[in-house]
């Protein structure tokens, strides 16, 4: 599904490598915004190339379970809510061998950004019309007053 972040040019970019050892998680930690979302392009190697993968949110909830990554695969998920998540790569299903995984995360926090936009506008608007208003009371007061009278005697 194309979103409007796919035009966009993406929030942030993060690249990196490292190793997952035999029997253990490795999670990285993303901070997202109410309907931030982001795509995560992970390639996995090592002896049968294939990790458990899933997001948990700040109370340890698991949000978004993908379970296993075979090889190479691209997940897009939306931040339901304002927290901080963890990204789990999970090699505990492999007790001898370890994996090396490789990863680019890029994050879009555009309908943050455009609600912040949308909310400013709005208030802009509130005070411009307010302030307008004055301006049409100056102007009927101005126009009810009684012309003064003008003395053309000499």
């Amino acid at each position: 599904m194309l979103t409007l972040e796919h035009y966009l040019p993406e929030w942030s970019n993060i690249s990196d490598s490292y190793e997952v050892m035999p029997g253990s998680v490795h999670g990285l930690n993303v901070d997202l915004f109410y309907q931030s979302s982001i795509e995560l392009d992970v390639t996995i190697s090592g002896a049968n190339k294939v990790i458990d993968f899933y997001l948990t949110n700040s109370e340890e909830e698991v949000v978004f379970d993908v379970r296993r990554i075979l090889y190479r695969e691209q997940i897009s998920w939306r931040s339901p809510s304002i927290d901080s998540y963890l990204l789990n790569f999970d090699n505990t299903m492999s007790w001898t061998t370890g994996k090396s995984l490789t990863y680019t995360l890029k994050l879009y926090h555009y309908n943050f950004l455009f609600l912040v936009i949308g909310l400013i506008l709005l208030i802009l608007g509130v005070f411009q019309t307010i302030r307008e208003e004055k301006v049409i009371q100056h102007i009927k007061n101005i126009v009810k007053k009684e012309p003064e009278s003008l003395d053309f005697s000499m």
